[in-house]
């Protein structure tokens, strides 16, 4: 992933930075969904992906890892894609073997997650994040 310096880092890129997605190393469970908004203000449809992932971090200890279990809401989804890698065999792995994170070229508050892996390949582009540790195990 390249990053320009001149753009100031967003609250998104500051959350799931390199790091947070270098230890990122399954996803737990993926669901998609939309909701109706009918207020005043957003009416339309609402579109969530709501992810629990498992992050690996490195502990004082040799050879011993703590295991955090986030959850990530991505909305204001407008684009959710998986790609098989062999159409006839449609088993989904949830191990992650690459997290991405880039800002969509055609708009400058949308970003696009990909989790990649020799089975499957998950894009979903987004334009809001929220975050909530679930357990950890320090």
């Amino acid at each position: 992933m390249e990053i320009d310096h001149e753009k100031p880092m967003s609250k998104i890129e500051a959350i799931l930075n390199p790091i947070f997605l270098l230890n990122l190393v399954s996803i737990e469970t993926i669901q998609y969904y939309s909701t109706i908004d009918t207020s005043i203000e957003d009416e339309g449809i609402e579109s969530k992906v709501e992810l629990k992932v498992m992050l690996l971090k490195p502990t004082e200890k040799e050879h011993e890892v703590n295991e955090h279990f986030y959850e990530l809401i991505l909305t204001h989804v407008t684009n959710y894609q998986i790609d098989f890698m062999n159409e006839d065999n449609r088993t989904f792995e949830f191990d992650t073997d690459e997290v991405q994170l880039e800002r969509d070229s055609k708009s400058e508050d949308m970003y696009i997650l990909s989790f990649i892996n020799a089975s499957v390949d998950i894009h979903i582009k987004f334009r809001g994040l929220a975050i909530k540790l679930l357990t950890c195990n320090e």
